[in-house]
């Protein structure tokens, strides 16, 4: 019996089986890791989408949970707005401060522009600034339809890996920052903001 067993095991029959059920296992495993890959190597549309899936949180945070000299150049960095005037986000030194990063393409961050000018427009001293990950022709074209009065400005290239190293590790949007007077940074929105939520923040604040 056991040299039948053995014979039936080496068979041709028998390898195929062994061999396909080894191709499965390798399918398989390189499946899950294309996965990753995927992940890894996402557009920032698509991180956007896969962004919104998780709850968000308001997180509180603090200088030393970001990269110092990359936060040091969000704030002093000079950036134009569609009129070709400069601003620095360290100009609004004496108000609460919610750096928003945001893209036209960016359906989560769309939905939550009309709660953001309305929080520009409530809280006297609350300042919106919305940090553009976009062309300028379709921040242009989306203000047109969607005016607000808070400052627009044009991020850098490099916004995405900037935003990694401030708190939000997959570089995803919508992703917002919110500082205390005198540029202290205070909470992280990774995702579509809760509105409630922030207000109620704000509000916590001294806003």
């Amino acid at each position: 019996m056991a040299i039948f067993k053995s014979r039936k095991f080496f068979s041709k029959e028998g390898l195929i089986r062994r061999f396909k059920s080894v191709v499965g296992r390798i399918v398989t495993l390189s499946i899950v890791a294309a996965g990753f890959v995927l992940i890894d190597t996402m557009a920032p549309e698509q991180m956007a989408r896969a962004q919104t899936q998780a709850k968000p949180r308001l997180q509180a945070m603090s200088i030393t949970d970001v990269d110092a000299e990359r936060l040091n150049h969000l704030l002093t960095t000079p950036l134009k707005d569609l009129a070709g005037e400069e601003h620095q986000i360290s100009d609004y030194r004496d108000k609460i401060v919610i750096v928003n990063f945001w893209a036209s393409w960016c359906a989560p961050c769309v939905e939550e522009m009309p709660d953001l000018e309305g929080i520009n427009r409530n809280f006297d001293k609350v300042q919106v600034i919305g940090y553009s990950v976009d062309t300028e022709q379709n921040i242009h074209r989306f203000l047109s339809k969607v005016p607000v009065d808070f400052p627009i400005l044009i991020g850098e290239p490099t916004a995405i890996s900037l935003m990694r190293k401030l708190g939000n590790p997959s570089g995803g949007l919508p992703f917002s920052l919110v500082f205390a007077p005198d540029h202290k940074l205070a909470y992280k929105i990774i995702g579509q903001l809760d509105v409630e939520e922030l207000r109620a923040k704000l509000v916590e604040m001294g806003a």
